[in-house]
């Protein structure tokens, strides 16, 4: 059995050929993509890879998206409350 971590299947956050807008973008990659990448995250490495994704493709302007980095990033074991912080004090400037 192979196994794939979070990070091999980044493919899944790749953009539309045509933009849509912030909110149809939300509800298409909290079903399909940055989503349940973030919940299969292991690691801070890993969740760190994912919030990267997350801020290149734009999708850091929704309130949901950045809830839930912060949220996994300040409750998961291998988490961090620090970066947890940091992450909350740049959604205040978006």
């Amino acid at each position: 059995m192979t196994r794939t971590t979070v990070l091999s299947q980044t493919h899944l956050l790749s953009l539309p050929s045509t933009p849509p807008q912030c909110s149809e973008l939300s509800t298409r990659f909290n079903e399909q993509g940055w989503y349940p990448l973030l919940k299969r995250c292991k690691s801070m490495e890993e969740f760190k890879q994912v919030h990267a994704h997350v801020l290149k493709l734009g999708f850091f302007c929704d309130s949901f998206c950045g809830s839930n980095l912060v949220a996994t990033c300040a409750l998961a074991k291998w988490g961090s409350m620090e970066y947890a912080c940091s992450i909350f004090s740049r959604l205040r400037t978006w």
